[in-house]
Order: C-alpha cells, then structure tokens, then sequence
C-alpha cells in the first residue's frame, strides 16, 4: 500500500514538472541509446570462437622472430609445416593438432567465374580440433583424398541451387578440377578465421609440386593449431615450443633466433597482434575506448538529473515541507524521489529501446558486425540494460534526494537552501558541470586531432604519383608472363596515357629478405623489402632517383641482378654513395650491384617509418615475373576506362577475374580503420555537447531562479540590464574556464600518445584548443541566453508587489 502510494506520489510529481521531465528522460535516454548499442557490440567481440566444444583447450602456434620486424611486429601467424607432427610426438600436453593455409582461386562452373577467397586447406583433424558441423560426408575421406572438397551451405546453394552438389565437379583456376565430396555447416560470423572450401593437405602439396614444398622447416607458411589435454594450459607448452624451435630451427642462418609459443583461441580476436592471420581480428583497445565513451556519456545523463533535480528545488520546498510536517520521515523522502528518478530513467530506457531499434540498421553498417534485432531481446541484455537503468535512476536521485531530506521544514518552506547546515549545495552543481564541459572539452580535442590527421593523410605527399591511375592485377599466368599484347591494346584506348608493369604496386611491397652487402658485419641480420618494377616505373610513378640511375633497356644487365634503394637503406650501408656496391639478398649465389638510390616513398601506411627497400627490374632471376598493370589516364575519365579494361580482360582472360580497382581507393582503404575512429568521436562528441546543453540549461534555469530578487534588487539600484545579463553569464563561464585547466592537458596526453601511432603525423596545433574552447562557450552562452534575457526583462514593481 504504501509502494502504491509512492509510486502514484512519483508520477504525479513527475507530470507536474512539465518540459523539464521531457529533458530529463531524452537526456536518459539517449546516454542509455549509447550503452545499449555498446553492449551490444562488445558482447558480440567477446564471443568470437567461444562455440568451439574445445575453445579453451584450443591454441594458435605463432612464431616470433626477433630481429624480423615486418609492419612494425615482429610476431607472425605462420610456422613450418613439419611443427605439427613435432608437437604431436614431442610434447605430451598437446592432443592433436592441425595445419590451415588459406587460398583465393577462381572457379568456373558452367561458364560463370567467381573469385573465392575462402579456400582453406587442413589435415584431416581439423575438424576433430574444431567445431564445424559436418552436414554430409566423411572427414578422414575428403581430407585425405586429393581434390575432394567440403563446401558450407551457402556455396552449395551458390552454385548448385538446389540440386544435391555431393559428386558436382569444380574447376579451379582453369587448371584443377575438385569433386565436392561433402557439405559442412556455414562458418559463424563470430569465428577469427572464415572459409567456405575446404580441402586436405595433399591437395596443397599437389598444387605446391609435392610434399617437399609443405614438409618442410625451411618455410613459415601454415597456421597451426593445437588442441591441449583438459589440465594443460598455454604457458605448460611454452618452454617445451622454444625447446623445439632450438632443436628444429639452430641450423636455419633465416629462423636461428625464432622461437614458438602458444596463444589461447578465445583471446586470438581481440589480443592478437600478429603478421600474416588467417582472419581479420579486432584491437581490445577499441572495446576499451567505446566502453569509455559509454561510461563518460551516462555520467553525464547523471550529471544533468541531478543539475536538474537541486534546480527544480525552489519549486518542490512547500511541497516537501508540507510533507514532512504530515509526518513523512527523512527515508520517506529519500524513497520517494529516488523512486521518481528511477520511473524517469525506466521510462528513458523503454525509449531507447525503441531508438536502438531505429539506429540498427546504420549501427550494424558502421561496425561491419551482424548485429541483429533478437540480440537486443536476449535474456543477458536484458538483465544487462535493466540494471544499468535502475542504477542510474538510483546514482542520478540520490544525491537530491538526501539534500533534499536533510533540511529542516522551516528552511524547506521559506526556500531557504544556500547555507543550511554551512553547506552550499551550489557547490556539487559547479563541479557537475565542471566535470561535463572537461568531457566536451576532450571529446572536441579528440574528435578535431583524429580529422586532421585523416585529412594529413589524404593530403600529404607519399613520395608516389596515385592520383588518376588505374590497377590490374593480373590472375592469368598466360598474361603475366607475355603482357605485351593485352598493353598494346590498352594504349589503343584514347583516356589511357601510360602503362607500366610491376611485381608490386607502390603500397603492396611485402616480402622481405635477409640482404647482403660489401662490409656488412657476418653476424647482423637486416631484413630489407623487395619490390619488382619495369623499367618505365619510376617515371610513371613520379619516383625520383637522386643518384645513379634507374632501369634501362639500354642495360642488358638491369634485369639480370642489379638493384635500386631507397634513401633509407643506403643509410642502412653506411656509405655516402652506395651506387656501384655489391648488394643482394643470396651471398652464395653471388651479389647484385647497386645502380641508383631512390627518393624515400612511404610503401605503407603512414603508421609505419619508411623501411629499407630494394627494387630489382622484373626478369631478375630470383624475382616475380609482373603481376600488376598500372594505367595511367586523362583526368575525369576513370570510370570509362574501368569498363573498357574489364570488357578488354574478359575478352583476353576468358578464364580469370583480374582485379582492376583505382589506386587512390586503395591508398584510402589503408585508413578504414582511422575514419571509423573518427566517426566513434563525431558520434560521441555530438552527444556529449548535447547532454552538456541541457546541463547548461538546467544550471542557467537554477541560478535564474536563485539570483531573480538580487537582479530586481540591482535595477531598483540603477543597475542597466547589459550588466545584470553580463553579471549572470560570468558566473557560468568562468565554470569552462575552470574545466580548461583539467581538460587540456588529459586531451593533449591523450592525443599524443594516439599520434604516435603513425610515423608521419600533424602537429597538436593550438586551434584544435582554443576552436574547442569556442564552442564550449557558445555553448554555454545559447544554453543560459533564454534565462537571462528573461530574467533581465523582469519587471522589479511586479516582482516586489508579490514579495
């Protein structure tokens, strides 16, 4: 009964606060929105892999290899194809284990091409190791058996309808036919790895050449897996890996300081950081940030509650008052608007569901993650929302409620609240709003720095032509081999300026080796990458050669073993002008010569520092043959001549997709992740600054109403309204001149330890603060304009006559 009387007590409270409820409850319900869609996220990062039957008995074998730093890591998700059978035989604690090695081919069936990148090739445990359903057909047959094939569901419907594919035969590559042999399941979205072929190792030797290109030590090329005995963990098997990699890898000059450990499965997703993965994973460090962003942004729906509820006191001191002389006791009280606080944060997540709702098509967009509408009703989420919306209402009231409960009747009647107990209950509503604008205050910083490093990046100069140059790279062996004619067609084309071949494009050098040189110590090992370009590349790239030359025709000895290196690593050398030193990457074969240095050019993203690089002319006997066509074309005229390459390429490669795409889109997918930073922060920034509003107003709202009879008093004395408004503005700035203190230097920590991220960076620029101080302001300014100006209007003979 006395819940009841509560509960109508609150409601009757709460219509009768009007527009400042509607603001309390779209201020909670747009924090709650946030953390809805938060939870949502971070609950699906956490599952990848967990429904494995053996997730926490399963580990990936990663091989580090100190002294190889490739991208900035020097930890890599490839081992050789021998470790498997060492750690079987060798280390009691592992069960079983399995190799993977992932492919793209192009498959033809009945005329039609498709590029598949999701054939994966395992020995026949894998699917012992590994939860993967099997629908139809026998596990030790299909991966035992050469060019049999497990295809999930969604290819078999792909290509074969629904028709049973058991028996069906698939060409691959214009060159290797496969029989599907069975159908497994298709792969949860929530797994670190995907494939939609699978196939068995002797396969993939048969495509190498035989078995002495996959039984090997001498080649890291495979992913391996290690399921462990119920009681052994990770680090039981760590000393007996780096036991096996001196045993195995002592002998190997390339791999003598490597070594292996173990990494749990579940922790692959979000913890690893290695080269070479088999599956795109994510970064913890990003959960971090986004759960931040999502405590910071409830808080400040918090903050505003109560700004909002010790404003509103004025006009609830009779009403409480009265109450307490009927006899309410202080716990009453403290019940009652607690309760009132709760019902409006209820009420606020029952609108975020419906704004969850309504954002989660563009929310499943912007994380790449198929998050869907029955994940929102999951009885975890649920329980999760529930009980961070009654823990907000209760933090959000309880301060009001206990300032509110302690004063005597007396003072609550004659709204006598500034000194009562010799406490200025002003005090916390300061350090709330000083707390909101710090929020707004970095998250502005933030969100201008990650900006104008974007626009750095797509600004800056890369050392590269990459504007109005289309790419090819070519799948056909026929083609890459003997291109001449499919170039003497191009250049036919009236848009198409120039064309030149290359082993890699400009931001695709991958490989490294270990390089030699005349004097360079026996006992250092440096890891150089390698590039292979025609003898037209530099100039059609705008690459500069600041000594020696470039590649020649007129220099039979430019395609035999001659190289070109950047400016980075003629430093490496140690000589002032290494043109004519001997240089190469096989001392026993013999070295090279250097012929030029090149300009330093950023081949990677501008995470990176520039890399020690070596360029050879395609033809060298140790290097690709050309894989990429870059064409060069009139501007404004891209999109034509991507249609006549692709019709041109059917017409010469009937067997292969080719992919031509447009070097400047590739440059800026090298960023995809920086732009989804960016966008996290707009995001949250806007929210931020929109809370901050309607704190701002609540506080403006609750010193209008504390300073109205002194205002009156000041014009019945003279005073001008431009000073009354500039006195009451005043007191509000000077609370974001305070929060400046705090916020600058966490945004200025924050920024540069994110900067440092990239080699190649902006400057923290001053404007970034001071823009974000100028808004803060302007902020401020609208948030509390509608309350001055309607308190410097107000009449003083009207205002005394009630007094």
């Amino acid at each position: 009964m006395v819940t009841n009387d509560f509960m109508k007590h609150a409601f009757r409270s709460i219509a009768g606060q009007g527009h400042q409820a509607a603001i309390n409850m779209t201020g909670l319900a747009l924090a709650q929105t946030c953390c809805i869609l938060i939870i949502l996220y971070t609950r699906y990062e956490f599952s990848f892999d967990s429904y494995h039957e053996n997730a926490d008995h399963i580990c990936r074998i990663v091989s580090n290899q100190p002294g190889n730093s490739y991208k900035g890591k020097d930890v890599f998700a490839v081992t050789p194809g021998l470790l498997k059978e060492a750690l079987v035989s060798e280390i009691p604690d592992v069960k079983n284990a399995t190799r993977c090695a992932r492919k793209t081919h192009t498959l033809e069936y009945e005329s039609s091409l498709f590029e598949e990148s999701g054939f994966l090739y395992a020995d026949p445990d894998f699917l012992k190791i590994f939860t993967f359903p099997v629908i139809s057909g026998d596990p030790a047959d299909v991966l035992n058996e050469p060019f049999a094939l497990f295809i999930t569901k969604d290819m078999a419907r792909k290509y074969f309808g629904d028709t049973d594919p058991v028996g069906k035969t698939i060409k691959a590559d214009n060159k290797y036919l496969f029989i599907v042999r069975g159908i497994i399941e298709n792969i949860p979205q929530n797994s670190h790895f995907h494939f939609d072929f699978l196939s068995g190792f002797n396969t993939l030797a048969k495509i190498k050449g035989g078995n002495g290109r996959v039984e090997t030590w001498n080649t890291f090329e495979f992913t391996t897996y290690v399921l462990l005995n119920d009681r052994s963990s990770p680090g039981d098997i760590n000393n007996r890996l780096k036991e096996l990699s001196v045993k195995y890898l002592s002998d190997n000059s390339f791999f003598r300081d490597s070594y292996f450990t173990a990494e749990p499965l579940r922790r692959i997703h979000l913890h690893s950081n290695t080269n070479f993965s088999i599956g795109k994973n994510s970064d913890i460090r990003y959960i971090y940030l986004i759960t931040a962003i999502g405590i910071l942004i409830i808080l400040l729906a918090c903050f505003n509650y109560v700004n909002m509820a010790t404003a509103r006191a004025y006009s609830r001191g009779k009403e409480i008052g009265i109450l307490k002389i009927s006899g309410a006791g202080r716990g009453e009280m403290i019940v009652q608007i607690i309760m009132e606080s709760v019902i409006l944060s209820i009420g606020g997540m029952i609108l975020a569901f419906a704004i969850t709702g309504i954002l989660m098509p563009a929310f499943r967009n912007f994380t790449e993650r198929p998050i869907t509408y029955t994940m929102l009703f999951e009885y975890p989420v649920i329980v999760l929302v529930t009980g961070l919306s009654l823990l907000t209402g209760v933090f959000s009231g309880l301060y009001p409620a206990l300032r509110l409960s302690s004063f005597t009747p007396v003072n609550l009647i004659n709204e006598s609240f500034d000194t009562y107990g010799g406490h200025r209950p002003g005090n916390l509503r300061n350090i709330l709003v000083v707390a909101q604008n710090i929020i707004s205050l970095v998250s502005l910083v933030c969100t201008f720095t990650v900006l104008n490093q974007l626009r750095y990046i797509k600004t800056s100069r890369l050392g590269f032509e990459k504007e109005n140059i289309i790419t090819v790279e070519i799948k056909d062996p026929d083609i890459r081999s003997k291109p001449g004619a499919l170039i003497d067609e191009l250049k036919k084309y009236p848009a198409i300026q120039d064309i030149t071949t290359s082993a890699n494009l400009p931001v695709t050098t991958l490989g490294t080796s270990s390089a030699s040189w005349d004097g360079k110590p026996e006992e250092t090992k440096q890891f150089v990458y390698r590039a292979g370009i025609g003898n037209n590349y530099m100039d059609f790239y705008n690459l500069k050669i600041i000594q020696g030359r470039g590649f020649s025709d007129d220099f039979t000895s430019d395609t035999i073993n001659s190289f070109i290196i950047n400016e980075t690593a003629a430093r490496m050398t140690g000589l002032d002008d290494p043109v004519g030193m001997k240089f190469g990457f096989n001392r026993e074969k013999g070295l090279g010569t250097v012929i030029g240095v090149v300009e330093d050019f950023h081949f990677h993203s501008l995470h990176l520092a520039i890399e020690p690089l070596a360029i050879a002319s395609t033809g060298n006997d140790r290097l690709k043959i050309p894989g990429y066509l870059s064409v060069k074309v009139t501007p404004g005229t891209i999109s034509g001549t991507l249609s006549y390459i692709n019709g041109l390429l059917k017409e010469y490669s009937p067997h292969y997709l080719n992919h031509v795409s447009v070097l400047s889109d590739r440059v800026d997918n090298m960023y995809r992740s920086e732009r989804k930073l960016a966008n996290i922060f707009i995001f949250s920034t806007v929210l931020a600054i929109l809370l901050t509003c309607l704190g701002q107003y609540s506080l403006s709202s609750y010193i209008a109403k504390r300073r109205t009879r002194e205002m009156v008093i000041r014009k019945v004395m003279g005073a001008q309204p431009p000073g009354v408004m500039i006195l009451i503005i005043s007191q509000m700035i000077k609370w974001v001149f305070v929060s400046v203190v705090f916020a600058w230097p966490a945004a200025y920590l924050l920024m540069t330890k994110w900067l440092q991220n990239f080699a190649s960076h902006v400057k923290l620029s001053a404007w970034v603060f001071l823009l974000s101080l100028t808004i803060i302001i302007s902020i401020s300014l609208l948030a509390i304009g509608y309350h001055v100006i309607r308190l410097s209007r107000v009449n003083p003979a009207e205002m005394l006559r009630h007094e």
